[in-house]
């Protein structure tokens, strides 16, 4: 599904697909935790802080952004969203590809 087509004007094969990847990523099986980007709701546990997350800036070589941005492409996400999935998954010094497919199908990336 591109972004820039409204759910009203999906056919109903599309719909489905973007209903299958929702329930994927956010499904009633998945915990809270499970789910990095959104904090559990209610208070914290007494003792623990949250700390709200805020947009960062990685600075990368040209040809670093490329390969990542190309790898990305090739799996329909975001070089953003692969560098914040590859951030959390702590994937330093693994396979691109291999760590992309992984967080997909864990359903932290999303393919766009």
């Amino acid at each position: 599904m591109t972004t820039s087509k409204r759910i009203a004007h999906l056919s109903a094969p599309e719909y489905q697909s973007y209903v299958k990847r929702l329930e994927r990523r956010y499904g009633p099986e998945k915990r809270w935790s499970d789910l990095a980007a959104i904090a559990p709701p209610g208070r914290p546990v007494k003792g623990s802080k949250r700390r709200p997350l805020r947009p960062r800036s990685v600075k990368l070589p040209d040809r670093v952004w490329r390969t990542l941005a190309s790898a990305a492409q090739r799996h329909g996400v975001t070089a953003s969203g692969v560098v914040a999935g590859l951030a959390l998954q702590a994937a330093a010094g693994e396979d691109i590809d291999r760590a992309i497919d992984r967080l997909i199908k864990r359903g932290i990336l999303t393919p766009a």
